[in-house]
């Protein structure tokens, strides 16, 4: 995993001479790799499972003496979390009370979301909330959105797929009436249900007539961006 690395404790070089810094995933700062000072340097994590990561950082004079070495530490984790199971309990006056299972192995599971309509997601909730109660339309989809402590996430729906119309012919052939769904995610390494991808783009065929059909959907991830290493 690559990120930038913002050294704010670098040393003013005008009191201490630190000219240049060296970084390593090792405390002995073998493979160090050395740069000129500056506010942000790109830097490659040790790669494997999810866990703790360090990293070493030490500041160099003109004459090669350390004028400061220092270190910090992050919990890694590449992998989403996990939505085993969702279940809904219906109400009488139009609520849903949705119970998620959710977990994560890696650095543990931080919010979840829970909403009936993509286009208003819902207040993130902790993860110790085991319930919430919100409102969905009959014959509706409930979706849930999981988040762990390194910002990966998420999505699972308790039927249909997410960005996809439901059917509304019986509006459609009356009224001229349709669905229309649209599901975007900005940013994060997200896991979705089958026919979706992270990264991916999928648009309903486009009917063969401009009436033909009574709903259209679209559904786009936006690729998350990847840092430049040094």
């Amino acid at each position: 995993m690559s990120g930038m690395i913002s050294p704010l404790c670098a040393p003013n070089s005008t009191t201490t001479g630190a000219i240049s810094v060296e970084l390593s995933n090792a405390a002995d700062f073998s493979g160090a790799v050395r740069s000129s000072v500056s506010t942000a340097v790109g830097w490659a994590l040790e790669a494997g499972p999810a866990g703790t990561r360090t990293v070493y950082v030490r500041f160099l004079d003109g004459s090669d003496a350390v004028v400061l070495a220092t270190s910090d530490s992050i919990l890694f984790d590449a992998d989403p979390p996990v939505v085993n199971a969702i279940t809904v309990v219906p109400a009488d006056d139009g609520t849903v009370r949705v119970e998620p299972d959710v977990s994560d192995a890696g650095s543990g599971m931080a919010d979840w979301q829970a909403t009936g309509d993509t286009a208003s997601p819902g207040d993130r909730l902790p993860a110790s909330q085991a319930s919430a109660v919100i409102r969905v339309a009959r014959g509706g989809t409930v979706y849930v959105r999981a988040i762990d402590r390194a910002g990966n996430d998420l999505y699972r729906a308790n039927g249909g797929s997410l960005g996809a119309a439901g059917s509304n012919e019986y509006h459609f052939d009356t009224g001229g009436l349709g669905s229309f769904a649209l599901f975007i995610d900005l940013a994060g390494s997200d896991l979705y249900p089958v026919g979706r991808s992270d990264g991916g783009t999928v648009v309903s065929p486009e009917p063969a007539a401009p009436r033909a059909s009574g709903s259209d959907s679209v559904f786009h991830d936006r690729p998350t961006p990847q840092p430049a290493s040094r």
